[in-house]
């Protein structure tokens, strides 16, 4: 590989390379077509020098045969050798921000070419006749037309196969990637934490240490409006899409990654932005918010997702005081679907969060479930760590081992807080009516119900709660 295959700009080109230099990379990127015109030229003088040696004597040509073939045959190891000398000295190395192509010369400068990943129009492998045979190359397009071929061998000699193909598919999302990774081994199947942790290694200095300013442009379309707030988990924004097409209104919810290599805070981050977005594309309900995607940029994840145009419940109860009980049945039945498709998934989907922050009311008056940041699949073998806010939480799930039904301890928690406009007790069976006696006994003990602190003594699913719920309501 040569800097001619590798169609460098001039600016990048060593100005000091030297003529042998120059020839070598010439006599590489058109091999074939050298190689047949030296052997043309090579026959045609010998016929010249023989007619004009030998006096029309061809028959005595055919001494020179040997020495034809001979000088065929050196000519054409020359030419492996220099194909050879030239792939060794190509190497290939990526970030989360650009692929750089590193090309070392004859004269023992390096000239390198910067290919930012959003100009990245696709990457793909096939299979192209050189001169040792078919060569396996890899074809990087860009969105202006420009484009690359590089050796296989080369990109396997510089980095993974498999982490290129997945950092393209991370960090390019818009680019088609398709390539052939040989032999499928354990070490080509690298996981996106690895690949994240391998483009934060290096510590570097962020262009912005503090919150994102309104009119800043991120991922070249999403145009940042405002803060939406802020918690343990990182900020919200909500941006406009500036594509030139549409103008949709999403939330950037932002994390930023840590960058000191190896820390298992960085290990954790990455992990749970990786889940969460994950989850969030494979859930398919008109109650749960929807994730349109992820990116990576200066040194920070964002999710986007779908922008909801209400107040959290919570919200609510502070600026007009607690809800109805009719309000609340409502709520809890629609919480109920929401709970019965995560629990229906396969694994069952545990949101771990059920809070009155957590869920928003829209301008039509349905309902949102969001905050999927702590949702947890149920696995036979898991272990999850502790997480949502301590008043919603029932005992297992202090203990790391939360099932579906507490997802119905934290619902019957939240409706307690929306009649009451207080905070449940910890680990304590909820009896709303102590706190507003004008509630039914029938609403106070289905809530008492969905909050025991013990299993057995809990609602067994999301149907069942949503049950006795719909007998209130005939009450």
């Amino acid at each position: 590989m040569n800097e001619s295959d590798l169609n460098l700009p001039e600016k990048v080109k060593d100005k000091g390379t030297n003529a042998l230099g120059r020839i070598f990379a010439h006599l590489e990127r058109a091999k074939m077509r050298y190689m047949s015109l030296l052997l043309v030229l090579w026959v045609v003088g010998m016929l010249t020098l023989g007619n004009d040696r030998f006096n029309g004597d061809w028959s005595t040509i055919s001494v020179y045969i040997p020495q034809m073939l001979s000088l065929c045959s050196f000519l054409i190891v020359i030419l492996f050798l220099l194909a050879a000398r030239q792939r060794e000295r190509s190497t290939i190395s990526f970030d989360s921000e650009q692929i750089t192509i590193s090309h070392k010369q004859s004269n023992g400068k390096v000239s390198s070419q910067i290919i930012p990943w959003w100009k990245l129009k696709a990457i793909t492998s096939e299979q192209k006749r050189g001169l040792t045979g078919r060569q396996d190359v890899v074809r990087i397009e860009y969105i202006d037309g420009e484009r690359i071929e590089l050796n296989l061998s080369d990109l396997i000699n510089s980095v993974s196969i498999g982490a290129f193909a997945n950092a393209a598919r991370l960090l390019a999302p818009n680019a088609k990637t398709s390539l052939a990774v040989p032999g499928n081994s354990a070490e080509e199947s690298i996981s996106y934490t690895q690949l994240w942790l391998q483009y934060f290694s290096t510590p570097s200095k962020r262009e912005r240490i503090t919150d994102l300013t309104d009119g800043l442009i991120l991922d070249r379309k999403y145009k940042v409006i405002g803060r939406l707030g802020s918690g343990g988990q990182g900020t919200a924004y909500l941006a406009v899409v500036d594509d030139g097409k549409t103008h949709t209104e999403v939330v950037l919810k932002e994390y930023i990654l840590p960058v000191h290599k190896g820390t298992a805070i960085m290990e954790q981050t990455l992990d749970k932005l990786r889940k969460e977005t994950e989850l969030l594309q494979r859930l398919d309900h008109p109650s749960i918010v929807k994730c349109l995607g992820y990116f990576v940029e200066d040194y920070r994840g964002y999710v986007i997702l779908e922008y909801v145009d209400g107040e959290s419940l919570k919200e609510i109860v502070a600026a007009e005081g607690p809800f109805t009980e009719g309000q609340v049945i409502a709520i809890g039945i629609n919480c109920c679907d929401i709970l019965d498709y995560l629990h229906s998934c396969d694994p069952p989907v545990i949101h771990r969060d059920i809070t009155p922050d957590n869920i928003l009311r829209q301008l039509s008056g349905e309902i949102k479930l969001v905050d999927f940041n702590v949702a947890h699949q149920l696995e036979s073998s898991a272990t999850a760590t502790v997480v949502g806010k301590h008043c919603y939480l029932p005992p297992e799930q202090f203990r790391g081992k939360p099932v579906p039904a507490s997802d119905l301890y934290a619902l019957g928690g939240t409706m307690h807080f929306l009649l009451t406009g207080c905070e449940p007790e910890p680990i304590t069976a909820c009896h709303p009516r102590t706190k507003r006696s004008a509630l039914s006994s029938a609403v106070d003990e289905v809530i008492a119900r969905a909050t025991c602190p013990k299993l057995g003594g809990r609602y067994a699913s999301a149907d069942e709660f949503r049950s006795d719920l719909r007998l209130l309501t005939t009450q």
